[in-house]
């Protein structure tokens, strides 16, 4: 199973078509909308070229490379699509929680910005996830809703595709009924929409429900539509599987004949065509044709052609049933030797596909050819494993039979009752039944009571847990308010602090430094003078260590002139020192935010950027802040030495979880990559709602 795990090199290749974009904008004048167009539809069609053949690492960089492209264009629509085709591809790989993620921030994007259709479609898919993890009602729910919303925005296409989606869901659950409703809908729209290529997948499905429920004629019918609505459209790979279910059809309706002519016919269209599996299935079934006609050379024949294939294909199931065949071949024809070989060789291809079938009936056999030659301990070993095995695949046969022969029995007591009551002992007898038949009733009843008693306790218990998880969710509450409220004092005693110290000991220290001045020129003693201005010094550089440790505190420059400014000097003077180079970005639109959340931005980008002068040795930081339609981005890079974050995270690093802290305080979302010596890249999210 394919997991994502985000990669350094996938995330500098996407930071680098954004950055190529945006410096054509700035460098080459504005491309066309068109060609921007282009460009990001190509990226969703090569994502999805990669995903039809299973390529899920390269379907996921193309479907990232056009979210970040539609991310630069600022059109949500375009953004909607990419989480969709990214969510697609998680699914289809098995990452079903970031499936789940990216389908869902899609749909709500969908739902603000009112796009229906897309919306629609998205809760299709969604639909398929949760089928895909086993919740069915969900599944069921969504493609309901998906349903109703194409109805609502008459679009046919979607809505023939959502109703084939819920007719397989519900024949993948065993309701074939509704399966069949929703599937003859669809049918019924591409018919009108002259999509024959949909049709022909959808007429294929309807013609597997009634083969399953042995409706043949039906059957029969729809796979021959099938295949004449997939020869119009040049759908090679539906018209040789509807052939195949036509050939298949004929067999389970006991007409060799056409089932043979059928499959002879396939051969030749596979030659056209060429797939070996299925010409290795074509095969394996007419020699299950001739071996019927007994006509066993006939059939060895294509059996042995058959696992030539199978076994170049490595197809252990295939394998499976060919060795099996050539067993019998060989038993069949006296010839034991390689009948023993054959039936070994289908033993261990069946334990490779778990075919306990073939399993069986190889032990079986080869236990009768062991007993027969006298290897009477082998023969009783793999007779009883032949009996397990057996006894696990009949079983429901054998209850079966067990129970019509209680049936019979029954009747049969039944009967000798009747006699028996013909004489003085017959009302007895029926007292007793009588009897046994109420202590029955009340042997159920304690019986059901005692269940009930137990799905009470059961719910009980449950209402318990949800009880005691409810608590836990209102004391986690309760922790993060108390850790807000410590955050919101820390930053208000600072403020307040800084004030004091800037506007209390500073003064002070500013009023005695200018005293100590005027006592100093006004000395006539060179000595005391000499003191005295060493003294001064002292007070202006304490002066200038309480308006420095004031500035950290509450830089002046973040209350006077806002965010931007303070970042920029704080950034600037990094870059003064010389030893970084720096990439400072930073889009607010000249507006002012809100004074708490600028506060927090401050420090939180204070704290990253603690941690790479102090940790890192870093020699270049790339920083943007941006502001975008609901909510604020920051993205902050180092090529320094990096960390590996589980140690980091083990540790509880104090600098990361000041920064998580505050990320939580303004029920933000922050994606932090780095690994050793791969320097170390923030994402951060921030609401402005």
């Amino acid at each position: 199973m394919f997991k994502y795990k985000p990669v350094p090199s996938v995330v500098l290749l996407i930071l680098v078509i954004g950055t190529t974009l945006l410096s054509c904008r700035q460098h080459e004048g504005p491309k066309t909308e068109t060609g921007e167009n282009q460009r990001f539809y190509k990226f969703i069609k090569q994502s999805k070229d990669f995903r039809s053949i299973f390529v899920y690492d390269s379907a996921l960089l193309y479907a990232d490379s056009a979210y970040a492209l539609a991310l630069l264009l600022q059109d949500k629509g375009k953004v909607a699509d990419a989480l969709i085709s990214k969510g697609i591809t998680y699914k289809n790989s098995g990452a079903y929680a970031l499936a789940k993620t990216d389908l869902f921030r899609a749909k709500s994007i969908c739902r603000q910005q009112g796009f229906l259709e897309k919306q629609a479609r998205t809760e299709a898919i969604i639909g398929n996830y949760y089928l895909r993890v086993g919740e069915n009602d969900s599944a069921l729910s969504y493609q309901l809703t998906s349903i109703r919303k194409y109805e609502c925005c008459a679009d046919s296409f979607g809505l023939a595709k959502a109703l084939n989606s819920l007719g397989s869901t519900y024949r993948q659950l065993g309701r074939h009924d509704e399966a069949l409703r929703y599937f003859y809908r669809a049918e019924s729209i591409y018919s009108l929409m002259g999509d024959v290529q949909r049709q022909a997948y959808v007429l294929n499905n309807i013609g597997l429900i009634h083969q399953f429920n042995k409706e043949y004629d039906k059957a029969l019918k729809l796979f021959v539509k099938c295949r004449t609505v997939s020869q119009k459209a040049e759908n090679h790979y539906m018209t040789m599987t509807s052939s195949m279910n036509i050939a298949g059809t004929y067999y389970f309706m006991d007409k060799n004949n056409e089932a043979e002519r059928a499959y002879l016919e396939i051969i030749e269209l596979n030659k056209k065509h060429p797939n070996d599996e299925t010409l290795a299935a074509i095969y394996i079934s007419l020699g299950a044709i001739y071996e019927e006609e007994h006509k066993p050379d006939l059939s060895f024949s294509y059996i042995s052609k058959a696992l030539q294939i199978a076994e170049r294909l490595k197809n252990f199931r295939t394998e499976t049933h060919a060795t099996y065949k050539m067993a019998h071949y060989y038993l069949d024809k006296g010839k034991l030797p390689e009948a023993e070989s054959y039936f070994k060789q289908t033993i261990a291809k069946a334990q490779i596909t778990g075919d306990i079938q073939h399993l069986s009936h190889s032990y079986k056999n080869l236990a009768a050819m062991q007993q027969e030659r006298g290897d009477l301990k082998n023969a009783l070993a793999n007779y009883k494993l032949s009996k397990e095995l057996n006894d696990s695949i009949v079983n429901e046969k054998k209850l079966e039979t067990i129970y019509y022969l209680e049936s019979e029995f029954e009747k049969k007591k039944d009967e000798a009752e009747i006699l028996r009551l013909s004489n003085e002992n017959a009302l007895q007898e029926i007292h007793n039944r009588d009897l046994k038949i109420v202590l029955l009733t009340i042997f159920c009843f304690v019986i059901l009571l005692l269940l009930i008693i137990f799905l009470i306790r059961l719910k009980n218990r449950k209402d318990k847990i949800i009880a005691a998880q409810r608590i836990q969710q209102l004391e986690e509450k309760q922790k993060l308010l108390a850790a807000q409220s410590v955050l919101v004092g820390q930053e208000n005693e600072r403020k307040r602090i800084a004030r004091e110290l800037h506007d209390g000991i500073g003064v002070l220290l500013s009023t005695a430094s200018i005293h100590f001045s005027n006592i100093e020129e006004s000395s006539a003693d060179e000595k005391i003078a000499q003191l005295l201005k060493k003294a001064n010094k002292l007070l202006k550089e304490a002066g200038g260590q309480v308006r420095k440790i004031s500035h950290d505190m509450m830089p002046g420059v973040l209350s006077k002139f806002g965010l931007q400014e303070a970042l920029e000097d704080v950034f600037e003077n990094v870059e003064d020192a010389g030893s970084i180079e720096v990439d400072c970005r930073i889009e607010l639109e000249g507006e002012r935010l809100n004074e708490n959340l600028e506060i927090m931005l401050y420090r939180i980008v204070q704290e990253m950027l603690n941690n790479t002068l102090k940790h890192a040795g870093a020699k270049r930081i790339s920083f943007l802040l941006k502001k975008e339609v609901d909510e604020l981005l920051i993205r902050y890079n180092d090529d320094g030495r990096g960390f590996n974050q589980d140690e980091v995270h083990a540790e509880r690093s104090l600098g990361l979880s000041g920064i998580k802290s505050r990320i939580d305080f303004l029920k933000g979302e922050m994606r932090l990559i780095s690994s050793k010596g791969k320097g170390v890249q923030y994402e951060i999210r921030l609401p402005l709602r």
